[in-house]
């Protein structure tokens, strides 16, 4: 079986969708499987798919996805067809700082969102829906709301159930050096675009969510209460 077809490396060690974060009506999760990889890869009740997650969480109108492939799912089939915007970024993994570039198209996808709908959510995911993910939301809340990197760090955090781990993404968080990408670096970078075969690998240390932070922040937008989200 190819790459295309299976879970990706320490998917099943995260809970599928997080909470909405505090301040915000950003709610982040990992990524959505196809309906073939659940069915051919997971038992029922760690299934977790475009569908599932809109029959989740009903009020997401916006998806931006942050994964460096297509592999995992068909956003334009899987979301745009249910009435939801999606937002394709591609993001490398392993810790790699987003460029201005995309940080800026990241920004623009958040703050059309927001200009459009008041009442809606816009869903965040890479991977595993943490470290790309919570980076570029709390760059966002820096620059926009005005929050302390270590605030904004820990709004995350709380609202997603794990803790971000890339070291280099939370060190630029803390300094807001704004450091991007040098072109002559981005240059060299041969995207994965049409490669069904890229995987999305990350060290192994591992997660445990069953030891994960239980405590949920209360926000307007927080409504799901004591449901089992690692479908």
């Amino acid at each position: 079986m190819g790459r295309k077809n299976q879970v990706p490396n320490r998917w099943r060690d995260y809970t599928a969708l997080g909470n909405c974060i505090l301040g915000t009506r950003i709610i982040p999760f990992k990524v959505p499987l196809s309906l073939k990889v659940c069915q051919n890869n997971l038992p029922e009740d760690e299934w977790f798919t475009p569908d599932m997650l809109l029959k989740q969480e009903p009020r997401i109108k916006t998806v931006i996805d942050l994964t460096n492939t297509h592999r995992y799912y068909n956003g334009k089939a899987a979301f745009e067809s249910n009435g939801v915007q999606y937002v394709k970024i591609m993001l490398q993994g392993h810790g790699t700082l987003p460029t201005r570039s995309q940080i800026d198209q990241f920004f623009e996808a958040i703050d059309n969102h927001m200009k459009e709908d008041n009442d809606a959510l816009v869903g965040v995911h890479c991977t595993h829906g943490l470290n790309r993910t919570g980076h570029l939301i709390c760059r966002w809340m820096i620059d926009k709301l005005k929050i302390k990197p270590a605030e904004a760090i820990q709004r995350f955090n709380l609202a997603r159930g794990h803790n971000m781990e890339r070291q280099v993404l939370l060190q630029d968080l803390q300094t807001f050096s704004g450091r991007t990408t040098s072109v002559s670096r981005q240059s060299r970078y041969v995207s994965p675009l049409d490669d069904d075969l890229y995987e999305e690998d990350y060290p192994s240390r591992r997660y445990n969510w069953r030891s994960r932070d239980k405590g949920e922040p209360t926000t307007r937008c927080h409504r799901r209460q004591n449901v089992n989200r690692r479908f």
